[in-house]
């Protein structure tokens, strides 16, 4: 198995608790030459998780929409929540660095953001609350 298949598997590896614990459905789950995407529904939510193999990056986000929203409504700032935004609401000195790999070492990165995710993304993933973007007020539904 090479790198990228490495970090595919983990990457599908440390988000199943997704499934498991929130009852997620996989929408998506698709590999290229050029990354990994998994993409995670419930009734409330949509979960994107990105590997981009070229550019050795994560990008994880959550939407405030269910799947069949997802592509039918345009995506809106005040519906986008970027994993750093909310690890960062409950941990402003967090160095964002450390949710990023580095030299195609991925493993690390991709299970703290799936730990600080389960320690602080509960009640966002069940829908119960919402942390945006700084720019858009931050509250519950």
């Amino acid at each position: 198995m090479n790198w990228a298949d490495e970090c595919a598997s983990a990457l599908e590896l440390a988000f199943e608790f997704l499934v498991t614990d929130y009852g997620y459905a996989v929408i998506r789950r698709e590999r290229s030459n050029e990354g990994f995407s998994l993409q995670l529904g419930s009734e409330k939510r949509y979960v994107s998780l990105l590997y981009d193999f070229m550019e050795d990056y994560l990008q994880l986000e959550i939407f405030r929409m269910s799947p069949a929203e997802f592509y039918t409504i345009t995506i809106m700032e005040q519906n986008l929540c970027p994993f750093s935004t909310l690890f960062r609401y409950y941990e402003p000195e967090l160095d964002l660095k450390m949710l990023q790999p580095t030299d195609r070492q991925c493993a690390g990165a991709i299970e703290l953001n799936a730990a600080l995710l389960r320690r602080y993304g509960d009640k966002v993933l069940n829908g119960e609350e919402w942390i945006g973007l700084p720019s858009v007020m931050q509250g519950s539904e």
